[in-house]
Parts: C-alpha cells; sequence; structure tokens
C-alpha cells in the first residue's frame, strides 16, 4: 500500500471533497448524530437538495405520490440512503466533467451509476441488505479516474495494452504501476475519511466484475 499512499499524497491534481463532504462526514462521525441534522446540512447546498429531491420522484423508488418537498423525500428515502445518495453525488460531481477524448470522464460516470442502480436493484433480488450498496457500487472504479489524474500518460498505456491484448484491466494495470484501481479507490476514499465499510469491499467486488465487464479505451 506504500506504493499507492505516494500516488495519492505526492499528487497534486487529485480533488479533495467539497466542504459539504466534510461537514457530512463530521456530522455522521459523532454520537449525537440524528438524520435530521444531515438533511439541515445538505439543505445549504440547494444544487444537491434538488437532485436528491428528483431522484425521490424518480422510477427506481416509485413512491406512491410525488414529493413536493426536500423533508418529505428525507423521510420517504430513510437516512442511510440519504447519505449515500449524498456522497455519492458529490464525491462524482468533485472529479472532472471532461467529455470525450481518449479518456472519457463522463462515460466512467455513467457506467458507475449503471452498475450502482442495477447493484441495488440485484441485492434486493437476492435478499441482500446493506445501505453501502449504492455507494459501493457507484465508487468502485473511482481509482480508474484518480489513476488518470496522477500520471495520465501511464494510465493511456494501461488503456493501449488492454485494448491490443484483450487482458484484464487490473493486470495490466499491476503491470505498469505495481497495483490495479481497486487499492487507490480504496486509499482515496479511505484518505477523504468514508466509513471502511464502504472502501474495504472494492477488491470483493472488483475481483467478481472484471471477468465480465469491458472497458473501452475512452473510458478506463
Amino acid at each position: 500500500m506504500e506504493a499507492v499512499e505516494k500516488l495519492l499524497k505526492d499528487d497534486i491534481r487529485l480533488p479533495t471533497p467539497p466542504a459539504i463532504a466534510v461537514r457530512i462526514l463530521d456530522l455522521l462521525k459523532r454520537d449525537n448524530f440524528a438524520f435530521r441534522h444531515l438533511a439541515e446540512v445538505i439543505q445549504t447546498d440547494p444544487a444537491l437538495a434538488s437532485r436528491i429531491l428528483r431522484l425521490a420522484n424518480s422510477a427506481f423508488y416509485s413512491m406512491p405520490r410525488k414529493v413536493s418537498n426536500f423533508e418529505t423525500a428525507v423521510a420517504m428515502l430513510g437516512g442511510n440512503a440519504l447519505k449515500n445518495i449524498a456522497l455519492s453525488f458529490i464525491i462524482v460531481q468533485s472529479f472532472p466533467g471532461e467529455k470525450g477524448g481518449r479518456f472519457d470522464f463522463e462515460a466512467l460516470w455513467r457506467r458507475s451509476v449503471t452498475s450502482a442502480v442495477s447493484g441495488q436493484l440485484l441485492a434486493a433480488e437476492v435478499g441482500l441488505k446493506s445501505d453501502d450498496i449504492f455507494i459501493t457500487t457507484l465508487l468502485q472504479d473511482i481509482g480508474v479516474g484518480a489513476m488518470f489524474l496522477c500520471r495520465q500518460n501511464d494510465y493511456l498505456a494501461v488503456l493501449d495494452e488492454k485494448s491490443v491484448s484483450g487482458r484484464m484491466l487490473t493486470d495490466v494495470e499491476k503491470e505498469i504501476f505495481d497495483f490495479d484501481h481497486a487499492e487507490v479507490g480504496a486509499g482515496l476514499l479511505k484518505m477523504w475519511g468514508l466509513p471502511e465499510s464502504i472502501y474495504c469491499r472494492f477488491d470483493i467486488i472488483t475481483n467478481r466484475m472484471m471477468h465480465r465487464r469491458n472497458y473501452d479505451r475512452s473510458a478506463g
């Protein structure tokens, strides 16, 4: 892990969590934490609050009636879902939104959101209950973006080799970097102060999904 820590520590191009993310994480660490306090913090960011309200009204949650205000959305979604959704949006938005080119962050996040929704639906189908499934699955490839931002030329070489050889992405990453994106993602989220229950599952998720996933050249 020393090589991962050096990568994350020495490179100044990596984003840092916005102030509201830090406030949410600090709040979650308190013994007297209440989810109404979390709702109050989130409402200080109108854009984030409105996105959560839109999500509460989406087909994914299938609410019996239209949710018209943030307080109702909080009550319907539940505290843990609210926590995970808020942190997910904030962390994703802290990375570049650059579109196109050889590395497409928009494509990376689009696939991540699809994985998160699918993961939650599949978990419900098999009776697996975990409050962290959505955010864990959403952020499972955050290390891909971090590795690209830290050493762009090296990561483009990873994508080139993956495209030509058809080898697993993690194998090529380890060959060029000596570690893979699951390790980097876990290290980054640990550095940011996210709960261990989220980042400690990255290796398990990556190993289960990598054998059936094709990463294209543009999104890693």
